[in-house]
C-alpha cells in the first residue's frame, strides 16, 4: 500500500505547502469522500468488495473501509482504513478529514495526508476559506448556539480528558515513590485495549447480554495487563535502584518501544477492528440549529473513569497499602526499617498504574473501536504532558491536568484546527517545562495525597 511517488523538488514543495494548509474537505459524504481515498490504499474494481460502516460522534462521524485483500503466498487478509471527519458544515467548511488510519500503515500523519490528497488530485481547502462570508463564520451564530457548541466541546474534553487522567495516575504514583519515569504506561494503555479486544471475541458468542460482557471485558483487562507492570518493576527497575536518573529514562524508552514490537508481532501491523459500541446520544440542548447531545459511550468512559479515580483514592488514603505509598515515597531507608516491604510496594504500585492505563485502553478499544499496537505512543506523552501539568507526584495534579489537556486539545479541535492539535498540546507542555515546572501543585513534600503530593 503506497502513496504514489513524485519527485523530490515538487514533494518538498508539497509538505512545505501542508504546514501551510489549516485542514482538508473534500464533495460528498463523509463515506463518500473515504471512498475517494481508496486508491491510495488498495487496488479494488468492484465496489462491492468494501464494506463501510459509520459511527457517529457528537462533533463528527468515523467511517470505516474494510476489504479482504490476497496474499502472495495464498490466502486473505482483512485490511481497513478508517477516517475520522469533524462537522464543519455549520460554518461553511462541510465535512472535514480530521484524520486517516490505515489497517496496514497505522495512523497517517498530517503531511501524509496532504500528500495523500495531492497525490490522488483531490481537492483541499486553502487559505482562502478564512475568506469565507461572514454569515457563515462562526462569531456570527446566535448566542444560543454558542452555548450548544460550547457545551458539546466541553463534555467531549472531560471523556478525553478522563483516560489521560487514568494514565497520568500511573505516571505520577511511580514517580511519586521511585523519581522515575517510566514511558511505558502508554504501551500498558495499548495492551489493555488488545486484552479487551480478545476477550470481547471470545464472550460474544457466548450468549451472555452486553452489559456482563462489558464487565467482564473490563474486568479481564484490568487483570492481565498488570503483569506486565509486575515483570517491568522486578526485572527492568529493581536492579537499577541507586543508579544515575539517566539509566532508568534509557530503559524506559526501549521498554515503550520493545511492547510495540512485541504487539506487532503478536498482532500484525493492521488495525483491529471492533464494531463501536455506545454511540447511541441523548439531546441534553438545542440551540440555532446545534444539538448538544451525550452518548451512552460518553457517559460510560465519565462514569467508569469517576468511580476508578474515587477507588484510587480509597485505596491509597483508607489502606494499609496506601500508607505503605506513603511512607516509602517519604523515605524508603526508614520505611524499610519499620518492616514495610520497599520492593513489593514498588512492583505493586507499577501493577496499579498498568490497571488504571490498561482500563483507559479498555475503554477507547470499546468506544472507539479501533486498536493497534501504536496506538499508546503518542497518548501516553499526552497523559505525561497532564501529570506533568498538575505537579508530576501530585494524585489531584494527575487528575486536574488530564481533564485540562483533554478540555484544551478538544477546544483547539473545535475552535481553530483539529490538525493541529498534537503540536498545541506538545507546545503547552514547552511553556509548562519552561515557566512552571512543578506543575500546578507547585512545590510541596511528596507524602500528602489529594491535594497533597503521594
Amino acid at each position: 500500500m503506497t502513496v504514489r511517488r513524485r519527485s523530490r523538488p515538487l514533494w518538498l514543495l508539497l509538505v512545505l505547502g501542508a504546514l501551510l494548509l489549516p485542514g482538508c474537505s473534500l464533495q460528498g459524504g463523509p463515506e463518500s469522500i473515504c471512498r475517494q481515498l481508496l486508491p491510495g490504499f488498495v487496488a479494488l474494481t468492484d465496489p462491492a468488495e468494501i464494506t463501510a460502516r459509520t459511527v457517529d460522534e457528537a462533533d463528527g462521524r468515523i467511517v470505516t473501509l474494510q476489504w479482504r485483500e490476497a496474499l502472495e503466498g495464498g490466502g486473505q487478509r482483512l485490511d481497513g482504513l478508517t477516517c475520522r471527519f469533524v462537522d464543519r458544515r455549520a460554518d461553511g467548511h462541510g465535512w472535514r478529514i480530521a484524520g486517516l488510519t490505515s489497517g496496514t500503515e497505522g495512523v497517517l500523519s498530517t503531511v501524509q495526508m496532504m500528500l495523500l490528497l495531492r497525490g490522488l488530485h483531490l481537492p483541499a481547502i486553502d487559505l482562502l476559506e478564512a475568506l469565507a462570508p461572514a454569515a457563515n463564520r462562526p462569531d456570527a451564530w446566535p448566542l444560543d448556539k454558542h452555548i450548544a457548541y460550547f457545551l458539546q466541546q466541553t463534555v467531549n474534553g472531560i471523556t478525553v480528558g478522563s483516560l489521560y487522567a487514568l494514565i497520568a495516575f500511573g505516571y505520577t504514583m511511580v514517580y511519586g515513590i521511585t523519581g522515575i519515569i517510566n514511558f511505558a504506561f502508554g504501551e500498558f494503555y495499548m495492551l489493555g485495549a488488545f486484552a479487551a479486544v480478545i476477550v470481547f471475541l471470545l464472550l460474544s458468542g457466548s450468549g451472555l447480554g452486553l452489559p456482563v460482557i462489558l464487565v467482564l471485558v473490563l474486568v479481564a483487562s484490568m487483570a492481565l495487563t498488570p503483569a506486565y507492570g509486575w515483570v517491568t518493576s522486578r526485572l527492568l527497575y529493581r536492579p537499577m535502584y541507586g543508579a544515575t536518573r539517566l539509566s532508568p529514562l534509557i530503559a524506559a524508552i526501549g521498554l515503550s518501544i520493545a511492547l510495540q514490537e512485541y504487539a506487532r508481532l503478536l498482532q500484525g501491523t493492521h488495525v483491529v477492528f471492533l464494531p463501536p459500541m455506545g454511540s447511541q446520544a441523548r439531546t441534553l440542548y438545542e440551540g440555532g440549529g446545534f444539538t448538544f447531545q451525550m452518548s451512552l459511550g460518553q457517559a460510560l468512559v465519565i462514569g467508569t473513569a469517576a468511580l476508578l479515580m474515587l477507588a484510587l483514592w480509597l485505596l491509597i488514603t483508607r489502606t494499609r497499602f496506601g500508607r505503605a505509598q506513603r511512607a516509602c515515597a517519604q523515605d524508603r531507608v526508614m520505611a524499610e526499617m519499620v518492616g514495610i516491604d520497599v520492593g513489593r510496594t514498588v512492583a505493586l504500585t507499577f501493577m496499579l498504574g498498568a490497571t488504571l492505563a490498561a482500563a483507559a485502553g479498555m475503554m477507547v478499544a470499546i468506544y472507539y473501536g479501533g486498536v493497534e499496537p501504536y496506538m499508546g505512543y503518542l497518548v501516553g506523552f499526552k497523559a505525561l504532558t497532564a501529570a506533568l501539568l498538575g505537579g508530576i507526584g501530585s494524585l489531584s495534579g494527575a487528575w486536574v491536568g488530564g481533564l485540562l489537556i483533554g478540555l484544551f486539545e478538544t477546544y483547539w479541535s473545535g475552535y481553530l484546527d483539529s490538525l493541529y492539535r498534537d503540536v498545541a498540546v506538545f507546545s503547552l507542555l514547552i511553556m509548562v517545562l519552561t515557566l512552571r515546572p512543578d506543575g500546578i501543585a507547585g512545590q510541596g513534600g511528596m507524602t500528602r495525597l489529594v491535594n497533597e503530593r503521594i
